[in-house]
């Protein structure tokens, strides 16, 4: 049944409570709408008079359609839909830190963290893909038999407790002794769950819709559209204490964003909203990139500047012998091994990357401990705090951190990491200083 039914079943409900049997408000309806199809008329258990008359103004008073376009209610439920599977679509700023900054001009840049979710709620499915500015970075399915993602699976306690072995080899357990044993246990998955910020509007906004448990609250604009506010009240269990206001588009009724009552979290933009056919397809299980997971610098020794530059098989980036109060005291190179999750089947792989390390050297010759150093390799490496995933700095671009943790950018093909533990000066005023090693001879 439609919303309008629904508010229609729960006005006579209220008149003339129902009974078992054929004359439950779903059976009417089904008799008249054979009735219409079949051209003749039907007839249907008695009501009191009284009660008719009420049921007149109570009809009077829902029905949507009379003398005049649909309600609010109506039209935001139908634009939604009423398929099996919600679609989401909604887009926050990403974290500000690391930020993400020009390295022409200093100046952040805002970066789009865009998430996709299909969510049915009878079959325990659950599809996230999640986008930094509009590359994919990561998709999850969840399920009752567990979550897979790009990366090899979910690890959740009912997953460690089925795969103990494999568990134990990938490092991660649920105990505090972090012994998982040998003998697989089947416990069960918990069911897919939404993210806060969308839980209410998921769990409740289409029911509200079809109930008559939203309500319009008043008119507004975002960003220059003009809005119409719904709130939707949640359950007493909900962790949304109140509820939610929803602004919907006041001319296609498609809900725009989501603002908890309570402010316990930030509003959600809502990109897209709507409801769509189940389909197997929609909730494959995604493809296993198997990313790296731990890099480390296995061994170090002194070289040259010009060695570094032959280590590197180009000119190595540097502040110089001396920048500011700041002198060269080591040239290293540095032996790096990258490992991948077990289940990968991959071998260790092993690179070359050089570090220049920079200190206060004091008027008798004591050098203090390295406050500065600029590491450099051929490729992304985790050691020096690379990702390589997308959340990696494109060129043009530094990835700044707090006050002691690396920053890194790409420049003349080599991935640079700074790691500046007095943060007198800005890792972009660094990068922007950092010159070619000049060729041998």
């Amino acid at each position: 049944m439609g919303s309008l039914d629904s508010r229609l079943a729960r006005s006579l409900d209220m008149i003339a409570p129902p009974r078992p049997g054929p004359d439950r408000w779903d059976a009417i309806v089904a008799s008249a709408e054979e009735a219409s199809r079949n051209g003749r008329r039907r007839l249907v258990p008695a009501v009191p008079a009284a009660s008719l008359v009420i049921a007149a103004v109570l009809l009077a008073v829902a029905w949507p359609f009379a003398g005049g376009p649909r309600g609010t209610i109506e039209r935001a439920a139908a634009a939604i839909g009423t398929q099996p599977v919600l679609h989401v679509v909604f887009t926050q700023t990403a974290p500000n830190r690391p930020q993400l900054v020009s390295l022409s001009d200093g100046q952040p840049i805002q970066q789009a963290l865009t998430t996709e979710i299909w969510f049915d709620a009878n079959r325990d499915l659950k599809k996230t893909v999640t986008r930094l500015n509009g590359t994919v970075i990561d998709e999850l399915l969840e399920t009752r038999a567990g979550g897979f993602s790009t990366s090899g699976p979910r690890y959740t306690c009912a997953w460690i407790a089925r795969h103990p072995s494999e568990a134990t080899a990938a490092g991660v357990s649920c105990r505090a002794d972090l012994q998982n044993g040998a003998s697989p246990r089947d416990v069960p998955e918990q069911a897919p769950r939404l993210a806060l910020a969308l839980a209410g509007f998921v769990d409740r906004y289409q029911a509200a819709l079809a109930s008559g448990e939203a309500r319009e609250i008043g008119e507004g604009s975002l960003d220059g559209r003009k809005v119409i506010w719904l709130r939707v009240t949640e359950a007493v269990d909900s962790p949304l204490r109140g509820g939610q206001d929803v602004a919907v588009d006041a001319s296609s009724y498609e809900p725009l964003l989501v603002r908890p009552l309570d402010n316990s979290i930030p509003p959600t933009r809502i990109d897209a909203a709507d409801t769509q056919p189940y389909h197997r397809s929609i909730f494959a299980r995604p493809a296993v990139t198997y990313a790296p997971s731990v890099g480390e610098v296995v061994d170090r020794s002194l070289v040259t500047a010009v060695t570094a530059s032959e280590l590197l098989g180009r000119r190595a980036l540097w502040l110089g012998e001396e920048w500011g109060e700041l002198q060269l005291v080591a040239t290293v190179r540095e032996d790096l091994i990258t490992r991948y999750p077990p289940a990968s089947g991959r071998e260790p792989s092993r690179s070359v990357g050089v570090a220049f390390e920079y200190a206060l050297v004091a008027d008798d010759g004591t050098t203090g401990r390295s406050t500065l150093t600029v590491r450099q390799s051929r490729s992304c490496e985790i050691a020096y705090r690379w990702s390589c995933t997308a959340y990696d700095p494109p060129d043009g671009t530094i990835l700044t951190g707090p006050v002691g943790a690396p920053s890194v950018f790409r420049r003349d093909g080599l991935f640079v990491s700074i790691s500046d533990r007095s943060g007198h000066t800005s890792p972009v005023d660094i990068a922007r200083a950092l010159t070619a090693v000049a060729e041998k001879g």
